[in-house]
Formats: C-alpha cells, sequence, structure tokens
C-alpha cells in the first residue's frame, strides 16, 4: 500500500514539474526567448533570442532544395560533401540584391539584381579550380604583365613564371591569390555585412620577397555597393598589386552583348602598350580609346584601330583622373536600366573588353553565345608602372601598411 501511494505521489511530482518546464518555456518564447538547444541556422544572442546564421541558413535552404527534388537523406548527405570544394557566401539584402562570394581566390561569385545576373562565371563552380579562370577573383601578388617574366625589387632580379602565350608573366602565374585558399570571417551589422578573407602568402611561393600577410574584405550594404578593401603587410620590401577579375554584364541574363553597354572611364590619359601589351609610355586617350564622356562600346570597338589589334579589343590600362570622390569609371545597360559606378584610391584601371575569356561552359545563359560576353574593369597600379613611373611605384616597404580600395555601386535608373 505504502508503496503504491509512493509511486502516484512520484508520477504526480513528475506531471508538475514537467508543467512548470513547459510554462516557464512557454513564457520565455512569448518574450522572443529560444529556451532550448540552438537550432542549426542560428545564433542564440546574450539574452537568448535566435538570430540568422547566415553561414549555416544557406546549408539548410540547399538541404531543402536537394530533398524538394527527390533525393533522400543519405542522398543529400553525399552531395552535399562532393560539392564540399569551395565555401559560398550569399548575401542578399531587402533591394533584391543578392552577392555570392567564394573563399577560393577571395572571390565574387555572382552578382544579381532584381534576379537578374550581372556578372560571369563558369557554370560547373569546380571550373574555379582551374588556373586559367579568373572570374571573379582575387589577382595579386602582381596584377597584370611583368615584362619577360623578370622585376628588379632593390637591385635584385627574380625570375618569374612565364605565361602560356608569351614570354612575360601574367598575373604572378600559379602563385596568383586567384589560386588560393582563403580563410574567412563574417560579421553581420544592421546595414550591411562584411565578409574578410585572409591569406598568408610565403616568400617561397612567390618567388618574390617577403611573406605577404593579406586581407580582402567585402562589405555589401543595404543600398546595393560592394566595396572591396585590399589591406596586407609585407616582412620585406616588395611590390604588391591586387585587383579584382569580375566580368560585368548589365543588360541581365546576358540578352545581350557587352559591347551594347554605356561605359565611361574617367581618364583623359593611357598607356601605349608593345605588342605583347606591357605598357611603354603615357599618351592622350585619343579617338577610340577615349571614354572620358560615356560612350556606346561597340561605337569605339567595332572600328578598324581597335577590332583588328592583336587581342581584337580593348586590353588598356589608363592612368585615372583626380576626383575628388576617386570616382573611376561607369557602366550602364539600357536594356537593363542597370548602371553599376566604380570607386577607387588606385591611380590606374585596365579595360578588358573580354575577347580571351578562357573557353569553358559558362553559366547559362551565356555558353559564348557572344565574342564579348562582358567586360573587365580592373582598378590597380599600372602594369609595368615600376619601370615608368617614380621608383616607389607599387613599392611596399618591410611593415607598412598596403591599404586600397575598390567599391561597387549599383542602380536601377528611370524607375
Amino acid at each position: 500500500m505504502m508503496y503504491g501511494m509512493s509511486l502516484l505521489f512520484g508520477q504526480k511530482e513528475r506531471r508538475e514539474i514537467g508543467n512548470r518546464t513547459r510554462r516557464a518555456m512557454e513564457e520565455a518564447i512569448k518574450q522572443g526567448k529560444y529556451p532550448a538547444k540552438t537550432p542549426m541556422g542560428y545564433n542564440k544572442t546574450e539574452d537568448k533570442k535566435l538570430e540568422i546564421n547566415i553561414m549555416e541558413a544557406e546549408v539548410i535552404k540547399d538541404i531543402f532544395e536537394l530533398y524538394s527534388k527527390g533525393n533522400n537523406a543519405s542522398q543529400v548527405a553525399k552531395i552535399m560533401k562532393d560539392n564540399n570544394i569551395f565555401n559560398i557566401i550569399k548575401i542578399s539584402n531587402s533591394n533584391n540584391f543578392n552577392v555570392s562570394l567564394i573563399d577560393y581566390g577571395a572571390s565574387i561569385y555572382n552578382i544579381y539584381l532584381d534576379n537578374k545576373l550581372l556578372t560571369v562565371c563558369p557554370k560547373d563552380i569546380s571550373y574555379l579550380l582551374f588556373p586559367g579562370s579568373p572570374y571573379g577573383k582575387t589577382i595579386g601578388r602582381i596584377a597584370g604583365r611583368i615584362e619577360n617574366a623578370q622585376i628588379d625589387i632593390d637591385g635584385t632580379i627574380y625570375q618569374l613564371e612565364q605565361s602560356k602565350f608569351s614570354k612575360d608573366c601574367l598575373h604572378c602565374g600559379s602563385s596568383n591569390f586567384a589560386n588560393k585558399q582563403f580563410d574567412y570571417t563574417v560579421k553581420c551589422f544592421d546595414d550591411k555585412i562584411v565578409v574578410i578573407f585572409h591569406y598568408l602568402s610565403l616568400e617561397k611561393e612567390a618567388i618574390l620577397p617577403g611573406d605577404i600577410d593579406v586581407n580582402v574584405i567585402y562589405t555589401i550594404t543595404k543600398d546595393n555597393k560592394i566595396k572591396i578593401e585590399y589591406k596586407a603587410f609585407s616582412s620585406k620590401n616588395t611590390y604588391l598589386n591586387i585587383t579584382n577579375h569580375a566580368y560585368y554584364n548589365l543588360s541581365g541574363d546576358f540578352v545581350s552583348g557587352a559591347e551594347n553597354q554605356y561605359l565611361q572611364i574617367n581618364a583623359t590619359k593611357m598607356m601605349e602598350c608593345d605588342e605583347d601589351l606591357n605598357p611603354q609610355k603615357v599618351i592622350s586617350c585619343d579617338n577610340h580609346f577615349n571614354f572620358k564622356e560615356e560612350k556606346l562600346i561597340k561605337e569605339n570597338l567595332f572600328t578598324r584601330e581597335v577590332i583588328f589589334r592583336k587581342n581584337r579589343g580593348f586590353d588598356d590600362a589608363y592612368i585615372l583622373d583626380n576626383d575628388k570622390n576617386n570616382f573611376a569609371a561607369s557602366i550602364y545597360s539600357p536594356i537593363s536600366n542597370i548602371r553599376m559606378n566604380m570607386y577607387t584610391n588606385y591611380p590606374g584601371l585596365v579595360f578588358y573588353s573580354g575577347s580571351y575569356a578562357p573557353f569553358m561552359e559558362l553559366i547559362e545563359p551565356v555558353s559564348n553565345k557572344f565574342l564579348y560576353d562582358a567586360i573587365c574593369l580592373e582598378a590597380q597600379f599600372i602594369p609595368n608602372g615600376y619601370k615608368i613611373f617614380e621608383k616607389n611605384y607599387m613599392y611596399l616597404k618591410k611593415n607598412e601598411e598596403y591599404n586600397y580600395y575598390i567599391e561597387l555601386e549599383f542602380l536601377k535608373e528611370g524607375i
């Protein structure tokens, strides 16, 4: 009898404890708190409220998408494992502006505005492992061509890797930052998201003096801006010239060739190049190379002076004019009414019309259907500039900070 009563009281106590716990949890939920273990896709703040974990949320979206297509749990797990070559950071704002970044090459994978694709990238993301695939990647240590693949730094000649297509070195060859896996962190604020990519470039891998500790910092804002900051330190005196190699076509989903965009470059001076496209001397931006005022690209491109060049188009370095807002260039598509303004504290800009884009399967619906799918605007120091300008041009002293930026502003006009 006593055993039966004890069991009855024990069951009643357990029920009461359960009820009290449930009431406490319900009260916490009413206050916006989450009293249980933090679910995947969220972070728990100090006051026990949930906030979205951007990285994990994208993984969960991918899992649900794969499951909705008929994959079972084990198939989803295998696909996720097999595709874990890169980490993709997807960022969006309330203006339907979407940016995807990748840790391999500290890259811009794609940019969308109003669900319209504005940049070129391989359809198969694994193609980014191909050294000749520069799409959206960070280029360095030294962007551009190094004449004869030799560079003199403080009296020492460094022999670099030659390009497959010339005797020069292009973008530092296989040691290019574009071919490196960066570490990264993500920081979220009310009005922006900041992604910090980090890489330590060792002297022995680059065949150039100094270990370079570099941060590539992307800031994506609520007003459709992407700011890319390059901050670095070197353990020795060296040369450094870092840029981004994104290809832009603002028509939206590539419904038109890049030559049908309008282009403005804030420059009255440019570089005259030798037959291998190495800049040699400063000249005026005359005739078909002048984009000081906004102009339809094909008006200059489809001319005898440009189209019959060795590179079948533009691959030219412009010396940017001084501007209080650091305005460098602008692209505008009358088809989508989308404009991209570029600002930078770099002294130069390379305009590449993209006629030698690597022959790989591009993201649909492009698939190389135009001769000029997209164009590059690469803000940087003038390639070969250390031979043409003052000695300290793109020269980074030991333990001094390298601090340059490129800012992209995307606007919808006529709305």
